[in-house]
């Protein structure tokens, strides 16, 4: 949220501080606006500069550039490309809060660069690419099959080339890049994963169980049977981080595949965004535990009014009703009947009874990573 926002000898400085104090096996992430993508976002940063002037404070230009696209929009062609677009980054700036308005679509500087001049930038202080914040955004397998085959016939195996097409075919506008002191080996190593934690929030299909679905709706097919059985060990731990070692060792057991293909299927599905790792674990409470105690920073928060809380994994998560009455609440000396008894109490009238109304609320909090082990 730095490097887009400041003029070339502010950027040059960021590079150059980051090449001169990184250590070794230092790293450095850079964000960016990325092109070609982000032209489509220069439309809406023009309309909106044309239409706030220079009066009022931040939240005043902000709401009037809000309200001027939403008015553009709403008169705009719904078949052509240009009024698509003002449509959709209409409704989509609709939802978003008046800071990030401010920040992306008024602020004096905002630059978007194509991958290869950020990483050709880098590479004269010392700076190495080595992928992307979000390893699914530098990986070829985040594309449907096509789009990936033909990312790796113009790359012709150099790493930095594909960065550049992946960006031409994905569209995306925001990149994290990751630079270090030392080159990269260019594409990522699956024996790597045996130190890490990989977790996924999946859905087997009832009707095909090759094809799986995660919380937003996104459909994962896996391509064999090794590789749905990954999914399936997943999808019961969730959203539980667990060693890649332990998902190893439980496959193994039942000599579903070996480790080699085990570690290769966990990183493609990484690069597919199918699952996700982490260097930390994350064990949490399950719905059923005796005397369930909910995360103590969500319980503060419920208990202080807000009608969203920080989970164990440090996202926001917004609270259901009686989610919200029982939080406070689930400290770890209540049982599942004490709960129902003080959701009775609550006189809200919920039209299933309380122990089902508890028994759903505990789930919630299972599943959204609110309940301690």
């Amino acid at each position: 949220g730095v490097f887009s926002w400041t003029p070339a000898h502010v950027r040059s400085a960021i590079l150059r501080i980051c090449g001169e104090n990184l250590a070794q096996n230092g790293l450095a992430v850079i964000s960016f606006n990325v092109l070609p993508g982000w032209r489509l976002q220069q439309i809406i940063r023009d309309i909106c500069l044309r239409h706030t002037g220079e009066a009022g404070d931040a939240r005043t230009r902000a709401r009037r550039a809000k309200a001027a696209l939403a008015q553009i929009a709403d008169v705009a062609s719904e078949t052509q490309p240009f009024g698509l677009a003002l449509r959709a980054a209409a409704r989509r700036l609709a939802q978003r809060p008046l800071s990030y308005i401010a920040g992306e679509f008024l602020a004096p500087e905002n630059h978007a660069f194509h991958f290869g001049d950020v990483a050709r930038d880098g590479a004269a202080y010392g700076l190495h690419y080595i992928c992307d914040g979000e390893l699914a955004a530098s990986t070829p397998e985040f594309l449907w099959p096509r789009g990936a085959s033909l990312v790796d016939a113009l790359a012709a195996g150099n790493h930095l080339q594909a960065q550049q097409h992946l960006d031409e075919v994905s569209g995306r506008t925001f990149r994290r890049a990751v630079f270090s002191r030392t080159p990269g080996a260019g594409v990522a190593r699956a024996s790597a994963l045996r130190g890490l934690h990989v977790s996924g929030r999946l859905q087997r299909d009832a009707h095909d169980p090759t094809l799986f679905r995660d919380t937003s709706g996104r459909s994962l097919k896996a391509t064999d049977g090794a590789c749905a059985d990954i999914l399936v060990w997943l999808a019961r731990h969730a959203p539980a981080r667990l060693p890649v070692a332990a998902l190893e060792a439980s496959l193994a057991a039942h000599d579903t595949s070996d480790d080699q293909s085990i570690l290769a299927d966990v990183l493609g599905l990484a690069g597919a965004n199918g699952v996700h790792l982490s260097t930390l674990p994350l064990i949490t409470g399950l719905p059923a535990d005796a005397r369930p105690r909910a995360f103590d920073v969500a319980r503060h928060e419920a208990a202080n009014g807000q009608r969203w809380v920080t989970t164990l994994e440090h996202c926001a998560v917004a609270l259901p009703p009686d989610v919200r009455a029982l939080l406070p609440l689930i400290d770890g000396s209540r049982s599942h009947g004490d709960l129902s008894n003080a959701l009775a109490q609550t006189g809200s009238d919920g039209s299933d009874p309380v122990v089902d109304r508890v028994a759903a609320a505990l789930t919630f909090l299972a599943s959204e990573a609110l309940l301690e082990p």
